[in-house]
């Protein structure tokens, strides 16, 4: 007897449909078709591990509609993070190096680099709430995990099952590329702020953590070539990863060097900082360095707390208003203090000890999901003890916890779909939608926490 096929929660088959009205017919194509459906689970295999370093899930369909709220809210979001100097601290260098922790003269220096806040890489990590994108964390850094989803792209597309299926409904599928989209968004800055000539060269140094054998770095750079040939601007260029940049890069006047091919980017995405005379070339015009020095202050989370509490400020406008009604949760920042809840005036710490079941608590600068605490998920003794340490601690932030809509999606291969908790983790290059990806957990997984150290998994987008 075959076991029917597994119904569809209401919540589930809306948030799909609210995605398109092929992702909702692709879910329940899958079910109808357990045997297909199991095709697109563990889709990593014969992948290397650095390209796929979590579990793969079903494809996720959406459509034109869809893609133009995730651009809205992360180009939005970045930006707003971006504005913050200016805007909530009015350019005042002293007061934005004594919150984020900077030598103000060398502060200073950073922002006097030409249209500095272009040169940057970012991951906004949504939670799609019935109000909409709601964005929990912005990773404005270049070390972020979620580069690789445009490997997935050509075998997800050339699969029979995804290939049959959208032949059907008329749809064309495509995968937007996170790296391409970055070589594309690098050859324009670099033009545009005049490090290169059109048709000239773009060489590019990531400063990494380990090194790669001999083949990854050959990979590496023929990958780069590819990826420069396809964005169709005529720029060629070499790649070079580095673990040693300080060693390996030289400095001719504000010019820089590896070897004896000039530098015009430089991507930081390890633990190495860029060499100390790398500020000056910035200054003077002649490489361009990505999120380079200022990353501690575009990666703090403490960000979406001024923006939270500082929505009426003159310097924004009411289309930033907008967005920061639209896609920025309740967020403030930990001490002792009145402020305001639901529009009602509360007092901290006692509020976040009260209401804990509404709230998450995370460290400014805390990554991977570490110092991250979910207070429903907490006994309140242990939820107390984290509202302690963060009062005592400095540098926290509260927000407002948001559910995520209960997408279909198996935990585990062959095994039935449960509603998940979603995090869209889309990228933004200078002010460039650059596409994304899922993680996913099943909901009350995790501690409430959607991160690979917890068991999260990855899906792709693809674009109908």
């Amino acid at each position: 007897m075959i076991a029917p096929a597994p119904q569809i929660p209401p919540g589930s088959r809306e948030a799909h449909r609210r995605l398109s009205p092929a992702a909702e017919r692709f879910l329940e194509h899958l079910l109808d078709h357990p045997d297909q459906a199991a095709q697109l689970v563990g889709f990593e295999k014969g992948l290397p591990r650095w390209m796929t370093p979590l579990g793969i899930t079903w494809p996720t369909l959406v459509d034109a509609r869809r893609v133009a709220e995730m651009e809205r809210a992360t180009v939005g979001v970045c930006n707003l993070i971006k504005a913050i100097p200016a805007v909530v601290f009015g350019g005042d260098v002293e007061a934005i190096a004594a919150f984020y922790g900077y030598d103000p003269v060398r502060l200073a220096d950073m922002l006097s680099v030409p249209d500095y806040r272009n040169s940057t890489v970012a991951r906004c990590d949504f939670i799609d709430t019935p109000r909409g994108l709601m964005c929990c964390e912005v990773n404005l850094a270049a070390n972020l995990g979620g580069w690789h989803q445009g490997f997935w792209y050509e075998r997800y597309l050339r699969h029979p099952v995804l290939v049959d299926f959208c032949a059907r409904e008329g749809i064309t599928p495509a995968g937007r590329d996170v790296l391409a989209t970055l070589c594309e968004h690098m050859i324009d800055d670099a033009l545009d702020n005049g490090v290169i000539e059109a048709g000239g060269e773009l060489n590019l140094v990531i400063d990494v953590a380990m090194p790669f054998t001999e083949g990854a770095l050959r990979q590496a750079a023929e990958m780069y070539a590819e990826l420069l040939r396809r964005t169709g601007r005529g720029v060629a260029g070499q790649l070079w990863l580095s673990t040693t940049p300080a060693e390996e890069l030289t400095f001719r006047g504000d010019d820089v060097y590896m070897g004896e091919r000039r530098v015009h980017v430089f991507l930081t995405f390890g633990p190495n900082r860029a060499p100390m005379q790398m500020l000056g070339a910035q200054v003077a015009g002649t490489v361009r360095v990505y999120n380079g020095g200022l990353t501690r202050l575009w990666l703090d989370k403490r960000n979406l707390a001024l923006l939270s509490e500082n929505e009426g400020l003159e310097g924004w406008t009411e289309e930033d208003r907008q967005l920061l009604r639209d896609h920025i949760p309740w967020t403030r920042l930990v001490s002792p203090r009145t402020t305001t809840w639901r529009g009602a005036e509360v007092q901290f710490p006692g509020f976040l000890l009260d209401q804990r079941g509404d709230l998450v608590l995370k460290r400014g600068l805390g990554a991977g999901g570490a110092a991250v605490h979910v207070g429903r998920h907490l006994a309140p003794e242990a939820w107390e003890a984290r509202v302690r340490e963060a009062v005592e601690e400095g540098g926290w932030i509260v927000q407002e916890e948001v559910e995520s809509r209960p997408y279909f999606y198996p935990p585990e291969p062959g095994a039935a779909p449960v509603p998940h908790t979603v995090i869209w983790g889309l990228f933004c290059t200078g002010s460039r939608y650059a596409g994304g990806g899922l993680r996913l957990l099943p909901q009350g997984a995790g501690e409430g926490i959607v991160a690979g150290s917890r068991g999260a998994y990855e899906g792709a987008i693809l674009e109908i």
